[in-house]
């Protein structure tokens, strides 16, 4: 079994969005840790992700997840696993991050200009969120199918049916 750092997540997290929402003074680091957390557990929650594990265990007081992966990407080569790994978890963060501030009451509610103030359109902002929303479920999907493609055991001709022989 590969244990791995919530920190080595979150760094991918933040390679993928920069969310300084999350460092701003009002924010402590308690809660930071907290929704860390908690988009973290959201990830790994997706059935596209539980289905790449045959083991997952999450301990949040040493911040550390120890897995085993259904499919491995090399037998030889244990990063390869943790970067794929890394990389999707990432992406899957980075949903749960924007997936709140595309349904915010901010960008739902109509804002009206004054004199003293002027907001541009909530809508154009809005679409721009959730393209970027879209985009980040495109990446994340694509890695889990490229995966899946991968370690797809009958297109690499290690399915049972191919290893059947014939008795004469």
């Amino acid at each position: 079994m590969s244990s791995m750092e919530y920190s080595t997540i979150y760094a991918s997290f933040f390679s993928k969005v920069k969310a300084y929402d999350l460092f701003k003074d009002s924010v402590s680091d308690e809660v930071r840790e907290n929704l860390l957390k908690g988009y973290l557990h959201s990830a790994f929650a997706k059935p596209q992700i539980r289905k790449l594990f045959t083991s997952l265990l999450f301990d949040d007081v040493l911040n550390v997840v120890t897995y085993e992966m259904d499919s491995q990407i090399s037998n030889d080569d244990e990063d390869l696993d943790k970067w794929f790994v890394t990389e999707v978890v990432g992406y899957g963060m980075a949903l749960a991050w924007i997936t709140p501030q595309v349904n915010s009451l901010t960008n739902i509610a109509q804002m009206f200009s004054t004199s003293d103030a002027k907001f541009y359109s909530q809508a154009s902002h809005a679409e721009e969120l959730r393209n970027l929303r879209d985009d980040l479920e495109i990446s994340y999907r694509k890695l889990i199918t490229d995966n899946s493609g991968f370690n797809n055991r009958y297109l690499r001709g290690n399915s049972a049916s191919a290893n059947i022989k014939s008795v004469d």
